[in-house]
C-alpha cells in the first residue's frame, strides 16, 4: 500500500511539474509574449533555423498590422506558421509586433 502511494506521489509531481510554463498574462510586455509564443521556433533573437526551414522573423517586410494579423489569422502563403487566436488577444499580439520590429529587427 506504502509503494502506491509512492507511485501516485511521483506521478503527481511529474505531472505538475509541466504546469509550470503558463502563458504570460495580459500585462506581460513583448519580450515575455515573444519568448513564450515564438522562441521555441524563432530563437530567441528571431533568426529561425534555416536548416528546418523556419525563418527568420527579423527580416520580415511585414507591417505592424501585417504581423499582429499573421499570428492572430495566419495567411495562406505561410501554411506552417501556426495561429495564435486562441491565446493572444490583439492588444498582446500589436505587443509581440511591436517587440519583433522595434526591438529585434534592429539586430
Amino acid at each position: 500500500m506504502r509503494s502506491i502511494w509512492c507511485g501516485v506521489a511521483i506521478c503527481l509531481s511529474l505531472g505538475l511539474s509541466g504546469c509550470q510554463q503558463q502563458a504570460p498574462d495580459e500585462k506581460a510586455d513583448g519580450k515575455a509574449l515573444f519568448a513564450h509564443y515564438c522562441e521555441e521556433c524563432h530563437g530567441d533573437t528571431g533568426n529561425g533555423k534555416f536548416l528546418k526551414g523556419i525563418p527568420s522573423n527579423t527580416a520580415t517586410r511585414l507591417t505592424r498590422q501585417e504581423v499582429v494579423n499573421l499570428l492572430l489569422y495566419g495567411r495562406q502563403d505561410q501554411p506552417a506558421m501556426p495561429t495564435f487566436r486562441d491565446q493572444l488577444s490583439p492588444r498582446q499580439a500589436r505587443k509581440v509586433a511591436d517587440y519583433l520590429l522595434f526591438t529585434l529587427k534592429k539586430y
